[in-house]
């Protein structure tokens, strides 16, 4: 609980230097194919009705509807990030909800989504309650994609067994970001405990550069069992 409560409060006091990063293109991966990878793998389902999970400040939820003309609801527990996607995009809906609120009904998100998507949105070590809260919200034919750092990654603190990490920023050489502790999964680990919450991998991708062999990241696109 501890760490969850870090997570937390690190995405609470670098809310204002994330919103600069985006929207500077400080984050490498997400130009090189990240972004239009996952936003891809969303419009070939041609959702209706879509939920971003952690959704920040919303970029995802307005591409989206332009690539789909979908409607999009966005949550984030950090009220800054909200209040930005609001400012930004005012025909979507963004909404302030904690994982806790999701898995204990303590929301007004509503279900029946054809699309769920977490894209780099799943740090804590215990996601099975949240992952069945979210299954449950998912129309009987719709999917959830999952955008994660690939498990192949290594910085100087991993291994392949995975478990807690800390990530310091340091990419953005700006000594006000705060660090974050999040949880590593290896590939077996994903499946297992996307099983356990009653979800089946259907595709696995795996975006990649001409440039570079090594993955940008891993995509999960899951629906019910």
């Amino acid at each position: 609980m501890e760490r969850n409560k870090a997570i937390k409060e690190s995405w609470d006091r670098n809310a204002g230097l994330w919103l600069r990063a985006v929207r500077e293109g400080l984050i490498a991966r997400r130009p090189a194919g990240t972004d239009q990878t996952v936003l891809d793998h969303i419009a070939a389902r041609k959702p209706k009705l879509l939920l971003h999970v952690r959704s920040r400040a919303g970029w995802l939820v307005r591409r989206a509807r332009e690539m789909t003309g979908c409607a999009g609801t966005g949550f984030d527990a950090c009220a800054a990030l909200i209040e930005a996607a609001r400012a930004a995009d005012p025909q979507g809906r963004y909404e302030i909800a904690a994982y806790d609120d999701i898995v204990g009904g303590k929301d007004n998100l509503g279900g029946g989504f054809d699309c769920i998507v977490c894209n780099y949105g799943l740090f804590e070590e215990n996601i099975t309650p949240l992952l069945e809260a979210l299954r449950r919200r998912l129309k009987p034919n719709g999917a959830m994609v999952i955008q994660t750092l690939h498990p192949a990654f290594r910085g100087d603190d991993r291994n392949a067994d995975g478990g807690w990490q800390l990530e310091d920023f340091a990419v953005f050489q700006d000594p006000g970001w705060e660090p974050m502790p999040w949880y590593a999964r290896s590939l077996e680990a994903w499946r297992d405990t996307l099983h356990e919450a009653g979800l089946r991998v259907a595709q696995q991708i795996e975006p990649r550069t001409k440039a570079s062999a090594d993955p940008l990241s891993l995509i999960l696109v899951c629906t019910a069992d």
